[in-house]
């Protein structure tokens, strides 16, 4: 130690050190170097089984977590000294069990320590360990990593070196950061290292037995590598907008049928219809063409956008020309109707043409990004839009979403008798005929196997899953479904598809078997190692977030812990903060 100061503090201040280690380094700081405020900061932030934690001490782990200047107030600043009084009870109760387990530090150490650069300040072990999960996961954190965030350098505190220019300790820096930063005495900021150093040994000593037994490795591997992917055919209820009858007539005769949805669509939504923005609904005809198209297709669709607005200018119906003819595919099928929409929500050409209208009347040709537009002008609503008013575009709403998930649903239920009468899930939607396709799949008769008739106007298309796990919570490309993921793991070569249809997320999913990989001996011994690495890391993060947490949760529930914040054992209610205590600020402390 002493050789360590002679090499690392330059001049008189390490003659100083040398002799004032036995009285804390009193000497070495002079005495004129005590800190500000003997009294201030005295008041008790903290109590943890009788151990008593000042608000000067709190204040200095707060300035140690942060570099930031907060506002009192603030939620930030609410939110970090939260955080802060849960990591100096978590080093409490480290501390408490360190001295019984005999586990200790001193003064000397914890000066090695400064001279060195090195500050900590214990944070939550919550925190850290949802940090370090992430990095596991996507950054692949050995076991040594993980045990040194855990253990020390997960604790680093946001203070910087003090050296000169020579590289050696700067004591005056040192001092004035303390004093005038911290708010705090050195020889107790010395004393708060030494109790880092004390904490940070406890955190190592229970970490250190962490081990994974041959049983967990090999129970980790089949489960990762008992997997499945499926083949799937998604049927999204808006995918087949184009199958539904969305006319005028249709969408009336609908909501007289269906009068309270609809009135009760608008009570619940009645802030759409109310201080409405001055909104414009209009039907389009597109053409599309690109504006550095060749002069030839550009002229090709002048012509052809010129004849429709010649022929809806003669009176011709506007939604059946648009229904034949609009490139828009989105609107086409509903008559070219874009509903109701306010300034801006168009490209500029086309706001500027739409609202230029009188209803009824149809816009000349308008060309934009997408191509050439004819527009006609419906109405205009603002304000107030009573239900009277509101009805054709929520039944029209309503209707799609009803209609269309009835008829995704029928749709899929086809499909997957046609799977389970024998066809591949790949010719589902091929228009081959039976015959050629049932003499391929399956010794029944051709009429036993179906082609299911997709409804027009609809595009479905046959996709696939990544490999996934028994006990994944998602599935990829289809979202979270444990009666899908169950009914996977039971499909074989025999019998590749389900006896049913599944919803996830609103959408219906035909599935067949893609593939089944089950695990081998093989197979794990060249993956053990990165496995157990894995599996390891994980592990240290668990067993030492359920260690601290179960501390915590003891000594709150047998009321051994009193904070100036809530503080709660797990699936409890926090208590409110004691009113006793204080919320000044100080830089007194005595650790």
């Amino acid at each position: 130690m002493l050789e360590f100061i002679r090499n690392n503090v330059g001049g008189l201040l390490g003659i100083l050190i040398i002799g004032a280690l036995a009285t804390v380094f009193t000497i070495s700081f002079g005495p004129q170097n005590q800190g500000w405020g003997e009294k201030s900061g005295d008041d008790t932030a903290i109590s943890v089984s009788g151990s008593d934690i000042s608000m000067a001490t709190l204040n200095y782990a707060i300035s140690l977590n942060t570099t930031q200047e907060m506002a009192a107030d603030s939620p930030e600043y609410a939110a970090l000294r939260q955080q802060v009084v849960m990591g100096l009870i978590e080093r409490e109760l480290l501390l408490q069990a360190a001295e019984a387990a005999g586990v200790s530090a001193s003064s000397d150490e914890a000066m090695e320590k400064i001279i060195k650069g090195e500050y900590y300040i214990t944070r939550p072990m919550s925190a850290l360990a949802s940090q370090l999960g992430f990095r596991i996961e996507y950054g692949g954190l050995t076991p040594d990593a993980v045990r040194t965030a855990i253990v020390r350098d997960g604790h680093r505190a946001m203070l910087g070196r003090f050296v000169d220019p020579k590289g050696k300790f700067d004591a005056k820096s040192f001092n004035r950061t303390v004093r005038y930063r911290l708010n705090f005495k050195e020889d107790a900021f010395i004393e708060q290292q030494r109790l880092e150093l004390i904490a940070q040994r406890m955190r190592g000593l229970l970490v250190s037995g962490v081990t994974v037994s041959p049983e967990e490795l090999r129970d980790a591997y089949n489960r990762d590598n008992d997997t499945v992917s499926l083949s799937y055919i998604r049927l999204a209820p808006e995918s087949f907008d184009a199958a539904l009858d969305t006319s005028d007539a249709a969408i009336s005769a609908w909501a007289a049928a269906n009068g309270d949805a609809v009135r009760q669509y608008y009570e619940t939504n009645k802030y759409k219809y109310t201080n409405v923005e001055k909104s414009a609904r209009a039907r389009h005809i597109l053409i599309k063409v690109a504006k550095d198209a060749p002069d030839a297709d550009r002229t090709a669709a002048r012509g052809r956008i010129d004849g429709l607005l010649a022929r809806a200018k003669a009176g011709e119906d506007f939604a059946a020309l648009a229904t034949a003819n609009s490139e828009d595919e989105g609107s086409a099928k509903k008559g070219g109707d874009l509903g109701y929409n306010p300034r801006g929500v168009m490209v500029p050409e086309f706001d500027e043409a739409m609202f230029a209208l009188s209803p009824g009347q149809v816009s000349s040709v308008v060309e934009t990004e997408f191509g050439y537009h004819i527009i006609k002008l419906e109405s205009f609503r603002e304000g107030t839009v009573s239900l009277e008013d509101a009805t054709p575009e929520i039944a029209a709403r309503i209707y799609a979403e009803k209609e269309g998930a009835a008829l995704a649903r029928k749709t899929a239920e086809a499909l997957q008798a046609a799977l389970n009468a024998g066809r591949n899930i790949s010719e589902l939607l091929a228009a081959a005929p039976v015959e050629e396709d049932t003499a391929a799949a399956t010794d029944a008769a051709p009429e036993a196997v179906p082609v299911v008739a997709i409804p027009g106007g609809v595009s479905l298309s046959v996709q696939e899953t990544a490999a996934f796990p028994r006990n994944a919570a998602f599935i990829p490309g289809i979202g979270a479904s444990r009666d899908m993921a169950d009914a996977a793991f039971s499909l074989t070569a025999e019998k590749p598809s389900a006896d049913r249809v599944f919803e996830v997320d609103g959408n219906w999913f035909v599935v067949a078997l893609k593939e089944r990989k089950t695990p081998s001996d093989e197979d794990f011994a060249a993956k053990k190692e990165d496995i157990e690495g894995r599996l390891l890391a994980a592990k240290i993060i668990t067993w030492m977030q359920d260690r601290i947490s179960a501390m915590v949760d003891s000594a709150v529930a047998e009321g051994r812990v009193d904070a100036i914040v809530p503080i709660a054992a797990r699936g409890q209610a926090a208590a409110p903060a004691p009113a006793k205590k204080a919320s000044g600020t100080s830089d007194n402390s005595d650790g």
